[in-house]
C-alpha cells in the first residue's frame, strides 16, 4: 500500500536511469510480479542492476538509437494499425 510513480516521459526516464541514477537505484517492484516480470530493469535490486546496466548501456548509444529509428517508426506504425483495428472490432 504504497505510492508509485510509473514514469513514461522519455526526458524524466533519462533522469531516473541515467543523470539521476544514484538516487533512484534501489527502487523496490513496480508491481506483484511473476518470475519473467522480477527480471526486467525497473524491477532488479541495487547489485543486479548495476550488472544488467554495465551489460545494457553500450547497446543504448545515441548512434545506435539513431540508426534504428527508422525499424522504431515501423514498428508503432504497426502497432497504431493493430490499435485500430482491434477498436473498430471493439476487442
Amino acid at each position: 500500500n504504497r505510492p508509485a510513480l510509473s514514469v513514461a516521459d522519455t526526458e524524466n526516464l533519462r533522469d531516473v536511469f541515467v543523470k539521476d541514477f544514484h538516487q533512484f537505484s534501489n527502487r523496490s517492484t513496480f508491481l506483484a510480479c511473476e518470475d519473467v516480470m522480477d527480471k526486467t530493469v525497473s524491477n532488479l535490486e541495487w547489485e543486479e542492476l548495476k550488472r544488467v546496466r554495465s551489460i545494457l548501456t553500450p547497446t543504448f548509444t545515441t548512434g545506435k538509437l539513431k540508426r534504428k529509428i527508422g525499424i522504431f517508426k515501423e514498428c508503432s506504425m504497426t502497432l497504431v494499425q493493430y490499435f485500430k483495428l482491434s477498436a473498430e472490432k471493439k476487442e
